[in-house]
């Protein structure tokens, strides 16, 4: 389906067998987690094996980083507990709808 990530499938799953919205988001952030400690451990290789002079600029992206996802992922849990879904819904069918008439024409 396009526009489906991968926490959206998780989320949209979770609804589906009944679960609530809270323990939906916050386990599919959870799911999340594997995957980015395996993409940092990479890219902290990397850095430290071939560009190791670029140490100290890879750990302030790092940390501005981890900083910028702390604020988002509260202000979405704030967000998710007030409001509903129905808006990422419709923006993702028409989306969807939109990319698939735009390759077919």
């Amino acid at each position: 389906i396009p526009g489906m990530s991968r926490s959206g499938t998780i989320i949209t799953a979770m609804r589906f067998l009944g679960m609530n919205r809270s323990f939906s988001i916050n386990f599919s952030l959870l799911c999340g987690i594997p995957v980015l400690i395996i993409a940092c451990s990479y890219g902290f290789l990397e850095i430290i094996l071939n560009y190791n002079m670029y140490i100290m600029k890879f750990f302030l992206i790092i940390l501005f980083s981890f900083g910028s996802a702390l604020v988002t992922i509260n202000f979405f849990l704030a967000w998710v507990n007030k409001f509903s879904f129905r808006v990422f819904s419709i923006y993702r069918i028409c989306l969807g709808v939109f990319l698939l008439a735009y390759l077919y024409v």
